[in-house]
């Protein structure tokens, strides 16, 4: 039972009255005729007068039944029920229902969902919302169902706050199991857990089940996903601190996009990661129209990880340790810019991180609404607006309403890059497959190259750019149809863009042969070994968690064995 409010009254209880006369035996409770139901006390006696045959009232008691109402019935009331109704002419009311999105869980779709709409038809003659997001439920990383009576539940402080597995198994031993399970659930524990769970914060949390939503109606929580997220929240903090350890403390922010792309000098890859965030607001936009969390999370996390840190970050570092003062001046207000977008863009994710680092960021002296601020419209203001003091109430960044914001999209910077990335990509591929062991730290010769006169002079100027990401500096480009020098690893970048890189000197072909031989055929027999012992009549009886981590192993054994196969194919062409 809830203490929830009924549509006939507002107070605790139900409008229900027992019927007791003077000098009569206590009326029998399970029997209706002693009852009556009215919405005041006064009009409950002359009810209960009548039902007793005209017998005075001084001669009646009436008792209100002390209970409320069913707590599903009383939830279908909700919607309307804490707005003031039913005076519906209340501001609360007129200001708040009908709602416009419920968000529940799927199971209970019946038990509330359906209610909370007969209801408001039936008492406002108004659908209460006009959409329903359904929730995803949250499993273990199996894909059972988290129970009390199963041990496996992982309780989410112990995610955010951390814990030591002997308080885990302190609290299945504290529980209500039998001992049997008490110790399978210890075992479990103490398997998945060996060394505890590490302190997460509620904001690795968060993001890591908004971004298991793509998964449909179930979540297999793996804690590992968890603490992974937890590292891109120490990667945004070192993405602040190296922008302050390059000054970025020490600017004057650009009032607004049109003074940054028109009074900073801005090289190709500032315009290339800022057209990027246009690209990511965009895309993060769209995913929350389309409640697909997973995508906004995706969309986040890549770039700011990958695009952001691993790229333009490391290839923005000579212009922050140059002596020309311009493209520093230009980098530094291009990395302001996007982390003060990045962190309003990733608020609703990660609302603590976000809401710590934005404060932390300079602000500029005049504001005209359009970086960092609470303007209303992105249009350029003549007189100076102050600064939002929180991040909550700073304007969420959405092209779509913001001129100003999409000004930042440039498709022939993204195109450019696009091609100097994929080129690094090719290059740092070609350094893992071959250049490992001893041989990894080297700096083998590169030459790019180019069918086309395009790329060939793009990609001569960015021969220091394709340096930095891949950690070399003996980069040439040449046209297609070159003569190359033998010892020479190849890679396809496009149709018109290869990558050659020198292996001989640095690599002994025929030396390495036999070990990759060996390591292969060790491979190959281990995943021989494992699919044979997967046969059916092992499967029925393999449970859950043995079957998940053979499936990873499989895994695991078929990179392994491509990656061989690649290397030894290579080293038979060059030996």
């Amino acid at each position: 039972a809830t203490t929830e409010i009924y549509p006939l009254s507002l107070h605790d209880a139900l409008p229900i009255y027992l019927v007791k006369v003077q000098g009569q035996p206590a009326p029998d409770t399970s029997d209706p005729s002693n009852w009556v139901v009215a919405r005041t006390i006064e009009e409950a006696m002359a009810k209960a007068c009548a039902l007793k045959g005209g017998v005075p009232a001084d001669s009646i008691t009436l008792d209100q039944d002390p209970d409320v109402l069913d707590t599903w019935f009383s939830s279908g009331l909700f919607p309307f029920s804490t707005m003031g109704w039913p005076n519906e002419e209340s501001l609360d009311f007129k200001a708040f229902f009908p709602g416009s999105l419920l968000e529940t869980g799927h199971d209970i779709l019946f038990f509330w969902v359906a209610r909370m709409v007969m209801m408001s038809q039936t008492l406002t003659d108004k659908l209460p919302f006009k959409e329903v997001y359904l929730h995803a439920m949250v499993r273990d990383k199996y894909g059972k169902k988290m129970s009390k009576s199963k041990g496996n539940v992982v309780d989410p402080l112990d995610v955010i706050n951390g814990s030591t597995l002997q308080h885990l198994l302190d609290t299945l031993t504290n529980s209500l199991l039998p001992e049997k399970e008490i110790l399978h659930a210890s075992g479990a524990k103490k398997k998945e857990f060996p060394k505890g769970i590490p302190r997460c914060g509620a904001d690795a949390l968060r993001f890591g089940l908004l971004a298991y939503t793509s998964q449909g109606r179930d979540v297999n929580l793996d804690i590992n996903r968890v603490i992974g997220y937890r590292k891109f929240c120490n990667k945004l903090w070192n993405l602040h601190k190296l922008g302050l350890y390059f000054g970025l403390q020490n600017i004057t922010p650009p009032r607004s996009i049109t003074d940054l792309l028109t009074n900073y000098t801005l090289s190709e890859h500032d315009r290339w990661i800022l057209s990027r965030l246009h690209g990511v607001m965009v895309a993060v936009d769209q995913a929350f129209v389309d409640y697909n969390m997973a995508a906004a999370c995706n969309a986040c996390y890549d770039f700011l990880l990958k695009e952001f840190a691993s790229t333009y970050a490391e290839i923005s570092k000579p212009s922050f340790r140059g002596d020309d003062e311009a493209p520093k001046q230009a980098a530094l207000a291009t990395f302001y810019t996007v982390l003060e977008i990045s962190y309003r863009l990733l608020h609703p994710m990660m609302p603590f991180v976000t809401e710590e680092l934005w404060q932390r960021l300079p602000r500029a002296a005049v504001n005209d609404g359009t970086n960092g601020t609470n303007g209303t419209n992105g249009e350029s203001k003549t007189a100076a607006t102050p600064a939002a003091r929180s991040i909550v109430l700073a304007k969420y960044p959405n092209p779509a309403k913001d001129s100003e914001l999409a000004k930042l999209q440039n498709k022939e910077a993204e195109n450019q890059m696009n091609t100097v990335i994929a080129t690094a990509d090719a290059l740092r591929s070609l350094q893992g497959k071959f250049l490992t062991g001893k041989a990894s730290s080297a700096k083998p010769k590169v030459v790019l190259t180019c069918a086309t006169d395009a790329d060939l002079a793009l990609l001569t100027g960015s021969t220091g750019v394709i340096g930095a990401l891949c950690r070399l500096d003996n980069i040439t480009c040449a046209a297609s149809g070159t003569d190359m020098d033998s010892g020479m690893a190849v890679a396809f970048v496009s149709e018109h863009v290869n990558v050659h890189m020198m292996l001989k000197g640095h690599v002994d072909f025929a030396a390495e042969l036999p070990s990759l031989r060996q390591k292969l055929a060790k491979q190959v027999a281990g995943k021989t070994k494992l699919e044979k012992k997967r046969n059916p009549d092992y499967l029925d009886k393999a449970n859950d968690e043995i079957q998940f981590r053979e499936l990873e192993i499989l895994e695991e054994y078929n990179t392994k064995i491509t990656l061989l196969q690649e290397q030894i194919e290579m080293f038979e062409k060059l030996a």
